[in-house]
């Protein structure tokens, strides 16, 4: 589970991708679909 602590505070790596969506220009074409599972 180290890789998962890296990607953000300790907490999973899909909740990585979902934050992004503050900063979208971290991903090109994969923030689109992050911000939309954030929203859910």
């Amino acid at each position: 589970l180290r890789m998962v602590s890296q990607g953000s505070c300790g907490r999973p790596r899909r909740t990585t991708r979902k934050r992004p969506k503050s900063k979208p220009r971290r991903r090109r074409t994969t923030t689109t679909t992050e911000t939309s599972d954030d929203f859910e």
